[in-house]
């Protein structure tokens, strides 16, 4: 029987995230503790089969909700839509790098951060749509690009650690390349 790396990968990976979810520090009212496990699902998303990503993007989702107390299938409705969006931005964008990675988990993370308010009905007080929640999302955002930063360029190592390095060379978007 032939082991697949891509799934050993997947897995430690996560666990890495998920304990760098648990150890960050709370940043007052966001759901989420960073991003780790989002920047991660996300970057299966954009480098891996969709059998693969749609495997990580499902335990990611778990260890997301299972940390952060959300109610179970909170993050795996977003991470599925995230899933969907990616793999339709893909003949658009370059591939992923991690500047990439960076401004995707930036752009995903108010969006995300809304999300998991709407589904829990607001968190200490804060309503959905308020004033106070507007400079919430938009503190999420430097977490997110720090986090997405970090976590496409830490899955880049694992994956030439394990000698099945996803992204050989930045390639022009399909839009540029085909003619007519």
């Amino acid at each position: 029987m032939r082991l697949n790396m891509d799934l050993v990968v997947v897995a430690i990976i996560l666990l890495f995230a998920a304990g760098a979810q648990d150890l960050l520090p709370v940043a007052g009212r966001l759901p989420v503790k960073g991003f780790p496990l989002t920047a991660a699902a996300l970057y299966f998303a954009r480098s891996k089969p969709t059998w693969i990503a749609l495997t990580a993007h499902a335990w990611a989702a778990l260890l997301t909700d299972a940390l952060g107390g959300l109610p179970q299938g909170c993050t795996f409705t977003f991470l599925m839509m995230t899933l969907c969006g990616v793999r339709l931005l893909q003949r658009f964008t370059l591939a992923g790098s991690i500047f990439y990675g960076a401004l995707l988990t930036m752009c995903l993370a108010p969006l995300q951060h809304l999300w998991m308010h709407g589904w829990m009905g607001g968190i200490a007080g804060v309503p959905v749509f308020s004033r106070s929640m507007l400079l919430l999302m938009a503190a999420s955002m430097p977490v997110g690009l720090l986090t997405g930063a970090d976590v496409f360029w830490g899955c880049g190592v694992m994956e030439s650690f394990a000698g099945n390095r996803a992204v050989k060379k930045i390639e022009a978007p399909q839009w540029l390349t085909t003619n007519g």
